[in-house]
């Protein structure tokens, strides 16, 4: 009964440990994507050095075009990729008019470019409602219509060697900052009628992925999402040591003052850590000292670094607190951190396609002002200032 009613007593804490642990782990994977080249202009760089100049390229209509023009290739006049035969009408109500006009275009092309996961993301969850199409695109992700899986360009939230695949979510979540953008080639060369009898004899050319294989796959072949944990030990070891060396240099510098709290604010130092670091960072770009880069955000580190230090060597009371703090509380706050890290593992060994999250404006609005290098931007809204 003691035991039971330990355990009892324990579950604030461990529910407490599991909110910070796994917030402060998906978050610090989050803020990771904002330091990379959006994928727009990563898959437009693969575009410009594999797609021979000069080539169709069709894409969905009402949504985005890739590529985007780049510092030296303007992408309007190094490919055909313009006007209504290179538009792929998919959300037109189904008939048989529009699949005609819709084949007719794929057979012409010579590479068809989804920037977004949009299409396989609706049109399947109707199939009533556009039999044609959702055999179309389920023939064509099964590599049945005569194009080739080429390649899939995706960046996903990633933290200390793994990965939140996040391919299953709802749109607004990854498709404004993150979007998946797939390429296919027409190798093939399939006829306009070799398309449609086999769109309209789809049963025949089974099996074929449903939507969420369509969602996760990553390579040709029909290959879904490979295993997403692939821990790299020198990794583990940097980013753990940023992450604490950020958050006692927080706490020296702040904790301190914070004599209300047990702890001093020892457990709230790695979120400060990060905070603070980036709170800087932003706000040297708000006031156009310096753009929002990755070598801003490094620049600030060293800065919370080296205060932190300067502070604790000219201070003995600051030392003797902080030696305090960290006997009383170190071992719990670090319990708290490896807690967290250990419980996303866990989850994402069992549920290895398992979608993290839910849709939310103000998640990729951040996109919106990192994808700029000054705050406020500015660029209009886009996912990226080449686009624009």
């Amino acid at each position: 009964m003691k035991s039971v009613s330990r355990i009892v007593r324990s579950l604030p804490l461990l529910t407490l440990i599991f909110v910070l642990g796994f917030s402060l782990v998906y978050a610090l994977a989050w803020i990771q994507l904002y330091f990379q080249p959006h994928p727009y202009r990563t898959a437009s760089e693969w575009i410009f050095a594999n797609i021979p100049q000069g080539s169709v390229l069709a894409g969905p209509h009402w949504d985005d075009r890739l590529p985007i023009s780049i510092p030296g290739k303007d992408a309007p006049r190094y490919f055909v990729m313009e006007g209504k035969d290179a538009e792929l009408p998919f959300y037109e109500r189904d008939t048989r008019e529009k699949l005609n006009i819709v084949v007719r275009r794929m057979a012409k092309a010579d590479y068809i470019i989804f920037p977004t996961g949009r299409i396989a993301d609706s049109i399947p969850r109707v199939p009533e409602e556009y039999p044609y199409t959702n055999a179309l695109l389920q023939l064509l992700w099964a590599e049945k219509l005569g194009f080739t899986f080429e390649k899939a360009i995706k960046d996903r939230p990633t933290f200390l060697g793994f990965t939140f695949n996040d391919d299953l979510a709802d749109e607004s979540l990854s498709v404004y900052d993150h979007p998946k953008a797939v390429v296919f080639k027409n190798k093939e060369r399939l006829t306009e009628e070799q398309m449609r009898e086999r769109i309209f004899n789809v049963k025949r050319y089974e099996p074929v992925p449903d939507i969420n294989e369509m969602l996760l796959m990553d390579e040709g072949g029909w290959a879904a999402t490979a295993t997403v944990y692939d821990p790299n030990p020198r990794r583990l070891v940097v980013t753990f040591a940023l992450l604490v060396a950020l958050g006692v240099s927080a706490w020296i510098l702040f904790g301190p003052f914070l004599t209300f709290l047990p702890d001093r604010g020892l457990g709230l130092g790695f979120v400060s850590g990060v905070l603070l670091s980036g709170g800087l960072t932003w706000g040297a770009a708000a006031l156009h000292i310096l753009p929002f880069n990755a070598i801003s955000a490094a620049m600030f580190v060293g800065l919370v670094l080296a205060a932190a230090l300067i502070r604790f060597g000219s201070s003995r009371g600051v030392r003797g607190c902080c030696g305090d703090a960290v006997l009383r509380h170190g071992a719990n706050v670090l319990l708290c951190l490896f807690a967290g890290v250990a419980i996303v593992l866990a989850t994402k060994a069992l549920y290895p396609s398992y979608f993290w999250g839910s849709g939310d404006f103000e998640r990729y609005a951040l996109a919106f002002f990192s994808r700029n290098e000054s705050v406020p931007p500015a660029a209009g809204w886009s996912p990226s200032p080449e686009s624009s």
